[in-house]
């Protein structure tokens, strides 16, 4: 600005603040000019901050892309699933082909489409397993789940063992390992004879209970000699005799104690 025009500068001032509002600027125009545009140039003091675009609507456009995009996934993941697979082949089932340990060392197989087969290839105990052997040993189960060597035995039996002893009697082999007494034997031998009680052609034998039977004749003898009394009837003589000798056997000739055919005498 010119110094020329400081005198009107300070007259329109001068009336400005006498409430002069209107009528022509006292300045020459090219200093109006220049006034008028210091004058818009400037920043009021109160001037509003422009307000920066609010958060909020920025990240919902986020989180809607986020959505969008992760329904897009699902989507493509599936359009991507087979068709004709069985919906619990989609979660937490096995791939054909894989293989896992199962049982006592066996391995199981998963098949087409996602099903586990059975349990193969097992072994005959569950490793680290264990049972009493020879003397009151003890067998253990190996890793690869077989039974190892029979380790600290040396007794006579397995304890709870069994075997016949005696007439028909039975042991029993003790938790030390050591056969019991003899115990439940007979009062004789299976097969075992004996004449006592019977006659001299007849015996009795024991039986497979060990207990002994009834009297009945000895091998080869044909009958009982009964004291020489024993006798039966033979030829066509209705009072024809045999009788049983001595050698348990009859008689070959026919007697007869009768007079005639029509009667008998007693003897």
């Amino acid at each position: 600005m010119r110094p020329s025009a400081l005198p009107c500068l300070l007259s329109l001032l001068a009336g400005c603040a006498v409430g002069e509002t209107s009528g022509p600027s006292p300045l020459p125009p090219e200093d109006a000019a220049d006034f008028d545009r210091a004058s818009l140039d400037a920043e009021p003091d109160d001037a509003a901050p422009v307000e920066d675009a609010a958060p909020d609507d920025a990240d919902g456009d986020d989180a809607a892309v986020t959505r969008d995009a992760d329904v897009t996934d699902e989507d493509a993941r599936a359009d991507a699933a087979p068709r004709d697979v069985p919906e619990r082949c989609l979660s937490g089932a096995c791939i054909p082909g894989m293989v896992r340990d199962c049982g006592r060392c066996g391995l199981q197989r998963c098949f087409e489409p996602c099903d586990w087969g059975i349990c193969a290839s097992e072994g005959e105990c569950t490793a680290g397993q264990t049972r009493p052997c020879g003397g009151c040993g003890t067998q253990r189960c190996t890793a690869a789940c077989g039974w190892g060597a029979c380790e600290g035995g040396g007794g006579a039996c397995t304890a709870g063992q069994t075997r016949p002893c005696g007439n028909c009697g039975a042991q029993t082999c003790t938790a030390a390992c050591a056969w019991s007494a003899c115990a439940g034997e007979g009062v004789c031998a299976a097969g075992q004879t004996r004449g006592t009680g019977c006659d001299g052609c007849s015996q009795q034998t024991c039986g497979s209970t060990c207990q002994w039977g009834g009297c009945a004749l000895r091998p080869g003898a044909a009958c009982e000699h009964r004291g020489g009394v024993n006798s039966r009837a033979c030829g066509a003589c209705r009072c024809g005799r045999q009788w049983c000798l001595d050698s348990c056997q009859w008689s070959t000739g026919c007697t007869s104690c009768c007079t005639t055919c029509g009667g008998c005498q007693a003897p």
